[in-house]
């Protein structure tokens, strides 16, 4: 149903009126009949959303989408150059260069591990002041942007970026709407002794002020971490630092964002195991090494209560640790490859010896195969997780020592003594990438190089499109209005085209559309398209929070249509009520207008209260007339609609016999007439059995009989007096029959009405039935109402002609869904009669028809509507 706007005289009258107005339901005037508000979710629903959406907790909007993408890098300490380096992982060129700490400070870092933003922590275990404390530092990332140089001009050698970016957690710290940083391998940007060197004044935030790179986040002093060698995030993001020198020391656990002390912290020295690497498991678990104790830490951080497991033989030194997805440890040193359940128990078939010098080593997504490092033996073993057996020996450099898994699958391993990284193809179980990092390069990295979290980027573009019906031909559309936010550097653009069709549509071109501004369309649809790009600036995206369209439907048009006479004889006959409630009864008539052959007929009897149905079969002569009472014939049902169809004796199929007409009466007991009319007709358009599709259903799409109409007309109806008057004598009251013909006993049917005044206003109201129903005009809409129509409208005052007192109008039905809990037809069949009553007298007749329309059907019982 169109959302339109108040006639203007009902809006400008003040507060007794709105109060009055509240009680009448949807309540329209002609001049806005078209006007339509899309602002819910549900409205946004009724267009096509490319790229955009209203999710939560942005709902009632529209916002461009978003898309969770990994982040394609790798990140490596290189020992002996003192810095990190990122590379591309689909292309090995290396992004930036970064030095771990301020000028003077003690560095030689050897663990690098990504967090869940893509930052990157280094650790620096050469820092050992005074044996107490040492140090971490968080790189940021970003993706996307432009290079450009010191005045702003793009420029692929320049030391500056510029958004918008798809990602960035870097810090403008200067101010300049530009990020300085890294352009690559050797491009360490300086960072000079200042306020940094210090850390966080007593393990507060520790944002880093000096660094010339911006996207050098954090420095943290890790007061009783000293010879920071693990580095594990948890699924907070929160970073946990274990310190190692020959024997444990202290875990410290800091915060993602400013690398401050959150209070959590270890003493690993009391047990006498970790710190030489870690990682943090689903259940928050710490797992870290310690190879010259031949143990595993096990720490549960919720509770920092841990646990010491001492490997035999006393041979084994644990260097590398890591998750399968089952959650199992796994451990590697020495020769052999170990794994541990959740609990810290060691499994069947291992340990395994594979031989050589193992360090670093990571579980494959994929298949859960262990890749580790042979540091001395310059391979990497790939090493079934199933049997222990070794799938492939694959050489690696000289000195491999760390290995990770990117986003992409590739496995990626350090290789201290070549001074490059190397990417595996893990299909073919080959190095098909060297990335050289420089001579002393020494890249150490037993840690976590790649991360597991993805980054989410706002989509550049997208659209938002909707379709609006103006309920006739030639509606002419002479507005669109919207609300929207719109970021710099984003656009928002809107356009219109129109058509009589919706088909029509895709062959006109869309024109641009000024907020307000007005526009000339003219067709029954007007499609409307919304247009979304993000911002330039900063990649936020535009919002769309509300828009309207605007059209008016003054005249009647032309309307090409097939009409139906419905006072021929026909096979199907639709009785529109039968009343078998106490003291009430219905006098039904069937009669054989033929000269030929007998005729069969079904009656079929639908309850409107939950449309179950009653048969009864008779047989009726040529010229033969049958008139029943309904009580008698149908014991079972009190109240609701039937339908008569012709049928073969012996098969029951429903058959041509354009024979039949009909009449009933409502008796208000034998001795009053409440009303009469005829029945509906629906002619077999077949010869023979008319169920052409094979459905066992009686179509009216005029193909197995004449179709149903497409519009009723109501020629008159009189105002209604309020419920507490209609008992006074010559009151008013009227009631419509109604009865769903498309989509069966499980469809709820909604009907619009455009209801007209004596003076040519019309409004419109729509009204949601079950099956079958009769109710009171007023219950439909207020706008019925003598009243309102006194009130409230331009009414003519000298109608009634001869009883001005009185109030008259018409109105018009046309179907605007039938929906179940499955499906939605639109523009569904119907059939409607208006019984008007004054006093105790009632009259009625069937209604005026507009043009028919194929969808009616007798009388499906599925959520489908088939």
């Amino acid at each position: 149903m169109n959302r339109t706007a108040l006639p203007y005289s009902c809006m400008a009258v003040g507060r007794a009126a709105s109060v009055l107005l509240a009680g009448l339901g949807a309540l329209t005037s002609a001049a806005q009949a078209q006007d339509t508000t899309y602002t819910t979710d549900a409205d946004f629903d009724l267009g096509v959303l490319l790229n955009v959406n209203h999710d939560a907790p942005n709902s009632d909007q529209l916002q461009l989408g978003t898309q969770d993408l990994p982040f394609p890098f790798v990140s490596v300490a290189n020992s002996g150059n003192d810095t990190v380096v990122r590379i591309d992982a689909l292309t090995g060129v290396v992004l930036g260069e970064y030095r771990t700490a301020p000028n003077g400070e003690a560095k030689d870092p050897s663990r690098a591990t990504v967090d869940l933003a893509g930052n990157t922590w280094v650790g620096n275990r050469a820092e050992d002041l005074l044996g107490i404390t040492g140090s971490v530092t968080k790189v940021g990332v970003v993706i996307g942007g432009t290079r450009v140089n010191a005045a702003g001009v793009p420029d692929a050698n320049g030391e500056f970026l510029v958004g918008p970016f798809e990602y960035s957690t870097a810090v403008d710290r200067d101010g300049d709407g530009r990020i300085r940083t890294s352009r690559g391998l050797g491009d360490d940007l300086d960072w000079p002794a200042g306020s940094d060197v210090t850390g966080g004044a007593g393990g507060g935030p520790a944002l880093v002020q000096d660094a010339l790179d911006e996207l050098v986040l954090v420095y943290q002093k890790t007061t009783g971490v000293p010879n920071v060698r693990s580095l594990s995030v948890d699924a907070q993001n929160d970073l946990w630092v274990g310190g190692y020198t020959i024997t444990p020391n202290r875990f410290r656990q800091l915060d993602d964002v400013d690398g401050s002390f959150l209070g959590a912290s270890f003493d690993a020295s009391v047990l006498g195991c970790g710190g030489y690497g870690g990682v943090v498991d689903a259940n928050g678990i710490l797992w870290s090494v310690s190879p010259n104790q031949r143990s595993l830490l096990r720490l549960d951080t919720a509770t920092m209560t841990g646990a010491c497991i001492n490997f035999t033989p006393s041979t084994f030194t644990p260097r590398g640790v890591a998750l399968d997805a089952a959650g199992n440890v796994w451990v590697a040193g020495g020769g052999e490859v170990r794994r541990l359940d959740a609990a810290g128990n060691e499994t069947a078939q291992f340990p395994v010896a594979v031989g050589g010098n193992l360090h670093g080593l990571v579980v494959h997504p994929l298949d859960q195969s262990i890749f580790v490092a042979d540091f001395a033996g310059g391979n990497v073993l790939r090493v079934d997780s199933g049997t222990g057996a070794v799938i492939a020996t694959i050489p690696a450099g000289t000195q491999p020592n760390g290995v990770a898994v990117d986003a992409f699958g590739k496995v990626w391993v350090s290789c201290q003594g070549s001074d490059d990284v190397r990417r595996i193809d893990d299909a073919s179980n080959a190095v098909d990438l060297v990335v050289p990092l420089g001579n002393g390069s020494q890249p150490f990295n037993p840690s976590d190089m790649t991360g597991s979290a993805a980054y989410t980027s706002t989509l550049r573009v997208g659209s938002w499109s909707v379709v609006t019906d103006g309920g006739q031909t030639g509606t002419l559309w002479d507005n669109v209005l919207w609300s929207a936010n719109v970021p710099q550097g984003a656009q928002l653009a809107v356009s219109a085209r129109s058509a009589e069709s919706q088909a029509g549509l895709t062959a006109q071109a869309f024109a641009p559309v000024a907020n307000g501004a007005g526009i000339v369309q003219v067709g029954r649809f007007l499609e409307v398209k919304v247009d979304f790009q993000k911002s330039a600036v900063d990649g936020s995206s535009p919002v769309l929070f509300d828009l309207t369209v605007e059209g008016d439907n003054d005249a009647e048009p032309p309307r090409e249509c097939v009409e139906i006479d419905r006072r021929r004889a026909g096979s199907l006959l639709l009785y529109p009520e039968f009343d078998n409630r106490s003291g009430r009864m219905t006098l039904l008539t069937l009669t054989h207008v033929g000269d030929a052959a007998d005729v069969t007929a079904e009656f079929v009897y639908i309850d409107g209260d939950d449309c179950s149905e009653f048969n009864r079969t008779e047989t009726l002569t040529p010229h033969d007339t049958l008139t029943l009472l309904t009580p008698a014939h149908n014991p079972q049902q009190e109240l609701g609609y039937l339908y008569v169809f012709a049928k073969d004796r012996q098969t029951g199929a429903p058959v041509a016999a354009n024979v039949l007409i009909g009449n009933e009466i409502v008796l208000d007991g034998l001795d009053a007439f409440e009303y009469g009319v005829n029945a509906v007709c629906f002619q077999a358009l077949t010869a023979g059995e008319t169920d052409v599709d094979g459905d066992g259903l009686l179509d009216l799409d005029g193909v197995e009989y004449t179709q149903a109409p497409d519009q009723v007309l109501i020629p008159r109806f009189f105002g209604q007096l309020e419920p507490q008057q209609q008992a006074a004598p010559g009151a008013h009251r009227s009631q419509l029959v109604m009865i769903a013909l498309t989509g069966g006993a499980l469809f709820d049917t909604t009907l619009d009405f455009l209801i007209y005044n004596d003076n040519e206003e019309v409004f419109s109201a729509e009204h949601t039935f079950r099956c079958w129903e009769k109710t009171d005009l007023l219950s439909i809409s207020g706008i019925f109402g003598n009243g309102f129509l006194q009130t409230w409208t331009n009414d003519d005052p000298d109608e009634i002609l001869g009883a001005s007192q009185r109030e008259a109008g018409w109105f018009r039905i046309e179907g605007a869904q039938a929906q179940s809990t499955t499906t939605t037809i639109l523009n569904p069949a119907f059939y409607a009669v208006l019984v008007e009553r004054i006093g105790p007298y009632a009259v009625a007749d069937l209604p005026f028809e507009s043009c028919s329309q194929p969808g009616g059907v007798l009388l499906p019982r599925s959520l489908t509507g088939e």
